[in-house]
């Protein structure tokens, strides 16, 4: 049996130790205690909007499934301000929590893909066609994959 992984390009992965995320929430807990209210507001909004799906779908498992994972979309996107409160922490600059409500505004790559697709992880917008390489490389591999697909099958089957 041969495999059709090794004909594409291994993508670079970041390697992370193991005690990495214990620096992250030391990094929060440092960031909850400098503006307790800003950070608390941020947090009581996403519980709020959590359990607002909660109560609104518990008798509906049909719809509780849909609501949580649209959720979990939404979620990151309701974080956006708090996302700007640590950079200015980490950056040495003022902040407010009014200020941080309009991050997303400012910034609209930390809306992520759906709002930030024409724009760099910094908020500058991006020249036409800056993103194609990395677009072109997907749509390669994706007729790469599609191509094998057709032609072999993935799954080997028994004798």
């Amino acid at each position: 049996m041969t495999s059709h992984s090794a004909d594409l390009p291994r993508p670079d992965v970041a390697v992370v130790g193991l005690g990495r995320p214990f620096t992250w929430l030391a990094g929060g807990w440092r960031d909850l205690w400098r503006r307790p209210a800003a950070s608390l507001f941020y947090g009581l909004a996403v519980a709020l909007c959590g359990g607002a799906i909660l109560l609104t779908t518990a008798r509906l498992p049909y719809l509780f499934t849909a609501a949580v994972s649209g959720f979990l979309l939404v979620a990151p996107l309701l974080a956006t301000g708090l996302y700007d409160l640590s950079r200015g922490y980490e950056r040495g600059e003022p902040v407010s929590l009014g200020e941080s409500m309009q991050a997303w505004r400012r910034k609209p790559a930390a809306a992520g893909p759906v709002g930030g697709a024409d724009h760099d992880p910094d908020g500058n917008r991006l020249r036409h066609g800056a993103g194609r390489p990395r677009r072109r490389l997907a749509l390669a591999r994706a007729r790469q994959l599609a191509r094998l697909s057709r032609s072999r099958t993935l799954i080997p089957s028994r004798p």
